[in-house]
């Protein structure tokens, strides 16, 4: 179920990526995204709900780091 929304992508020949209109939707982007590079997949989000996670997750950063790091 965590890979149900997954889609791939390919580079056109300008090395753009083309985001369906249903992931566009999904993500709540309108203009801006942020692209967060994991290993070899990209996370594309949008800025305001990025920050959202950010502050609502920042203090579990440091417990969760200290699993891998």
């Amino acid at each position: 179920m965590i890979y149900a929304r997954l889609e791939q992508a390919e580079l056109d020949r300008a090395g753009r990526i083309a985001l369906s209109r249903d992931m566009l939707d999904h993500a709540g982007i309108e203009r801006d995204a942020v692209i967060i590079g994991a290993n070899v997949k990209m996370i594309v989000w949008e800025p305001g709900r990025l920050d959202q996670l950010l502050r609502e997750n920042a203090g579990r950063f440091p417990l969760l780091a200290g699993r891998y790091v």
